[in-house]
């Protein structure tokens, strides 16, 4: 299928359903030649392009100079869909192009493969998400480069959600800011194993977080972070929320996240564990904690943050809170918390474990309160060795 005006039909512009073959190519659609359509609109009542595999799959869907969206803002449900229901499926995107719909674009599994390459992809000013992902027990594999998934209204700027099976999730050079919602969203429950990266890429500007992570349900995770801009989001820079068994991987490297309105790293946790590591990061100037980690009921936390700034904060550059033998281990070197307006750092373990280990690393000029400050209750055990160039200002325990 190719060189194709695809406008303002009542239905769908294509539909492929029960979809199987070697190579399918679908190029050259809505792209103006010969026929005026500039903006590349579809505006097809029904959806865009929709395509759902038959039992033997497809091999390789190939969408290449494709163009399909819509004026006014939803005027079409989704610009493309791809289905991996009765087969596996394999597609290829090249140049394609989902504004102003419903949804831009959605890739779904139930219990198949799905795997896409998507280069210089546009899924921008939707009225819900950009690029909707979601696994089911299956396998999905998602390449996404040099692509825009920018000012979505009511959505996140790509939502990927695993429920069991196993998922890859590899953005590169790629923006996804000024959100409604979120730059990015995961979601993973029900043993799913997922491994997520965003390299080289902006998730600003957007109204509530810029990477907002949720496992449940014994899900386990991957998440690199590097270098990126993660800035001016509505709440937070990252927010993770860990509960029931479940387990995380996290490393942010070279990251600017400074000037969220609530905390650069908010972290929530229940019965679960994580591993964050931090280093040549900037996260100076939130609105409220640089850093927050609130974690219940035997969660186990640990972190290395290594040259990083979690000053100017408008509370505390840190502050954990631990409850019903939770464990925390922070291992710091070079890191600096200062001109903090409450503290340095803050600490609260109630029949819990803290440990600090402060290697040349700085907290203080706190504006109102102190450099360090903590409570250690109801059988609580705290350890805070501090030595090799460290200096706390005000430090209260």
């Amino acid at each position: 299928l190719h060189n194709l005006a695809i406008t303002g039909n009542a239905g769908r512009g294509i539909a492929l359903t029960n979809a199987t073959g070697t190579t399918t190519i679908i190029r050259d659609v809505n792209t103006g030649l010969g026929y005026p359509n500039p903006n590349g609109l579809g505006n097809n009542a029904g959806g865009g392009i929709l395509v759902s595999t038959g039992a033997a799959g497809i091999g390789n869907l190939q969408l290449t100079n494709v163009f399909m969206n819509s004026n006014p803002q939803g005027t079409q449900p989704f610009g493309i869909s791809l289905t991996a229901n009765n087969g596996n499926l394999a597609t290829t995107m090249n140049n394609v192009h989902a504004d102003g719909n419903g949804t831009g674009m959605i890739l779904t599994e139930t219990n198949r493969t799905l795997t896409a390459s998507m280069t210089n992809v546009s899924a921008s000013g939707n009225a819900n998400d950009g690029l909707d992902i979601t696994g089911t027990g299956g396998a999905v594999n998602v390449a996404v480069s040099g692509s825009y998934f920018n000012n979505n209204t009511n959505g996140s700027g790509i939502a990927y959600s695993q429920t069991g099976g196993t998922g890859t999730l590899d953005i590169n050079v790629s923006q996804l800011n000024g959100n409604g919602l979120d730059g990015l969203n995961l979601f993973a429950t029900a043993g799913a194993v997922t491994n997520v990266s965003v390299v080289n890429s902006q998730l600003s500007t957007n109204g509530r977080d810029g990477i907002h992570n949720v496992l449940s349900g014994g899900a386990s995770q991957t998440l690199l972070v590097d270098p990126s801009v993660i800035t001016q989001n509505g709440r937070d820079g990252y927010f993770y929320d860990l509960s029931g068994g479940s387990s995380s991987n996290q490393t942010f490297l070279n990251n600017n996240m400074s000037s969220n309105t609530r905390s650069a790293f908010y972290g929530l946790m229940d019965n679960s564990t994580a591993v964050l590591n931090i280093t040549n990061v900037t996260a100076t100037n939130s609105g409220q904690n640089a850093f927050l980690l609130d974690a219940n009921n035997n969660s186990v936390f640990t972190s290395t943050i290594q040259n990083s700034n979690f000053s100017t904060s408008g509370a505390n550059g840190f502050l954990t809170a631990l409850h019903n033998s939770s464990s925390a281990t922070f291992n710091m070197t070079g890191v600096a918390s200062n001109g903090n307006i409450q503290n340095g750092l803050a600490f609260l373990a109630d029949n819990s474990t803290y440990t600090l280990t402060a290697l040349s690393s700085t907290f203080n000029n706190s504006v109102t309160n102190n450099g360090i400050i903590g409570t250690a209750q109801n059988g609580a055990t705290a350890n805070l060795p501090l030595a090799n160039g460290s200096s706390v200002s005000g430090h209260a325990m």
